[in-house]
């Protein structure tokens, strides 16, 4: 505890590695966590490499789970999330003296079901576009699918595929509808499309 206190780093990933036991590993991955892992891949294996060696399942499925918030928050990669919320979820379903472990699991199944929906609805882009606009427009529908999917980026798929199609209404519709939920168009949209699309429809106000 003494050596975590000094924020040496590399002292801390040569100790634990050196002592092999279980609640140094669980210590100093906890430690790891604290610091600016997002930013250094060696830093999250080691915490992924502590967890798995201490067989601390359920924190490495709420690290996991935030590293799949990360792929999406910081990156809209949906498919690297959903392979980290599918570990998340078998390493939720290993551990063991889980408070709440059912209520816990139903959230990672629900969370990890909206983001396969989502990484499914985009390849249909390929393949079949009508299916593509049901699966994303159910998922706008979905109770809690905030905490899993940023609505934004349905909203934005949908949009630009109204406007690849020069279905100008049917993106305007995707843009108004964003709005009224209260979402920021602009981290999702190219404003010059927003802007083509605004016109488009004769909508000058607010572009």
């Amino acid at each position: 505890k003494s050596l975590l206190k000094s924020n040496d780093t590399d002292k801390i990933i040569y100790y634990a590695t050196m002592t092999k036991k279980k609640e140094i590993y669980v210590l100093a991955g906890n430690y790891l966590q604290s610091q600016d892992w997002r930013n250094n891949a060696e830093l999250m294996k080691r915490v992924i490499l502590f967890y798995s060696k201490a067989k601390a399942y359920e924190k490495l499925a709420n690290f996991y789970d935030s590293c799949g918030q990360l792929e999406i928050d910081e990156y809209r990669d949906y498919v690297k999330a959903l392979g980290a919320m599918k570990e998340a979820l078998k390493y939720m379903q290993k551990s063991k003296a889980v408070k709440n472990k059912e209520a816990k699991l139903g959230v990672l199944m629900q969370r990890t079901k909206y983001i396969e929906s989502f990484v499914r609805a985009r390849s249909l882009l390929r393949t079949n576009h009508k299916e593509f606009v049901q699966v994303c427009e159910s998922l706008l529908i979905q109770p809690n699918v905030e905490q899993a999917v940023r609505v934004g980026d349905v909203y934005a798929v949908l949009t630009e595929y109204y406007f690849n199609k020069d279905d100008m209404n049917k993106a305007y519709e995707q843009i108004e509808a964003m709005r009224n939920r209260k979402i920021t168009v602009g981290p999702y949209l190219d404003s010059k499309t927003v802007r083509t699309i605004c016109l488009a429809v004769g909508v000058y106000q607010n572009i």
